[in-house]
């Protein structure tokens, strides 16, 4: 591709074309990166006790191990959408 074929990019666009390598047109965004960085969470904290009361529960009592379960399953569930007071969070990119 010669820069006679380079696509020009309106100023609309976030994307901006900055080269051409054997017919590989690199574009990179013209705004600040950031880079996406989660809120704190109690989340993660959460399933590692149901995670452990439920492996405990398999050596004493089978009641220990479900309730383990159901815990871990609601904060799993918790923790990948997001409940809670979590945060969006944004770092500069160096």
């Amino acid at each position: 591709m010669s820069t006679e074929q380079t696509q020009h990019v309106s100023k609309t666009d976030p994307d901006v074309v900055v080269g051409d390598t054997q017919g590989i047109v690199e574009r990179h965004h013209e705004e600040e990166e950031h880079i996406h960085l989660p809120g704190p969470s109690y989340w993660p904290l959460f399933l590692a006790l149901g995670l452990s009361i439920a492996l405990t529960g398999l050596i004493i009592d089978i009641t220990f191990f479900f309730i383990g379960v159901l815990i871990s399953f609601i904060a799993g569930i918790g923790w990948g959408f997001g409940w809670g007071l979590e945060r969006h969070q944004e770092a500069p990119a160096e």
